[in-house]
């Protein structure tokens, strides 16, 4: 395999049962082995990562799963480099921490700029033959909008998203963004100079310090991926287990 390759996370499990559908369904609309998830330390490439969403795709069948899964999304479907965000001061070091280690949880880069005039994030596929499914673009931006609402507390509304193929039905999505979903070469969203500063009010510089060592030990060759190995680490997984509500109202549609 590549070494692009990444670790299938058990985390899938719990996601597929929250979308009401069977993993061996989704397994084989996807072409891939249907004891995939049973088996120990699976890894992916790029092209298989793509399958299994195209299957998830067609067997949920609805235009507006990327929305619904941000929305099932709980505390047992997060990785550590998205608690390491999460426990940022502010939006743009969360964004920049996500981006460093976004790899570890996914075949993606991050570009993440910062400038007066705002925030931009822009996702780049790492070793992709064909084209991402467009629910899983649609997914990638929905979740970091969500992030940035988890983190702050607000109604964080980008000032603009781009996608190569937008995602359907325009309107749908628009009221989740806040803003409509532009024909773009490159998927990317942008926040404002003001939301890119909000403060994180699950800051916890505690935490950050017990993940940051292994973050930094498991990205050099990112073909290992990272669990809380001390108390530290477990207090930062209930911690924000304990503050991630629900459904909240900031996840959900832009009225």
């Amino acid at each position: 395999m590549s070494s692009n390759d990444f670790r299938l996370e058990p985390t899938w499990l719990p996601l597929l049962r929250d979308l009401g559908v069977r993993p061996a369904d989704v397994l084989r609309r996807a072409n891939l082995p249907e004891d995939l998830f049973s088996r120990a330390d699976v890894r992916l490439r790029t092209d298989e990562y793509f399958a299994l969403w195209e299957g998830l795709g067609r067997e949920v069948a609805d235009p507006l799963l990327p929305i619904r899964i941000v929305e099932v999304a709980t505390a047992e479907t997060f990785q550590p480099a998205l608690f390491a965000a999460l426990c940022s001061p502010d939006l743009t070091t969360g964004m920049q921490r996500l981006g460093q280690y976004k790899r570890l949880v996914a075949p993606m880069a991050l570009d993440v700029e910062a400038t007066v005039e705002g925030l931009s994030v822009t996702f780049r596929w790492l070793d992709a033959t064909v084209d991402p499914p467009a629910s899983l673009s649609a997914m990638e931006v929905a979740f970091i909008t969500s992030l940035a609402r988890m983190g702050t507390r607000e109604r964080v509304r980008p000032i603009a998203v781009t996608a190569p193929e937008p995602p359907k039905p325009a309107r749908a999505y628009e009221r989740f963004f806040g803003v409509p979903v532009e024909v773009g070469s490159e998927l990317s969203l942008t926040f404002s100079a003001e939301d890119a500063r909000r403060p994180f009010l699950t800051s916890n510089d505690a935490v950050w310090k017990a993940f940051e060592p292994e973050l930094r030990r498991a990205s050099p060759n990112l073909r290992s991926r990272l669990r809380p190995r001390n108390a530290s680490g477990r207090r930062c997984s209930n911690r924000c287990r304990a503050e991630r509500p629900r459904r909240s109202a900031w996840l959900g549609g832009w009225p």
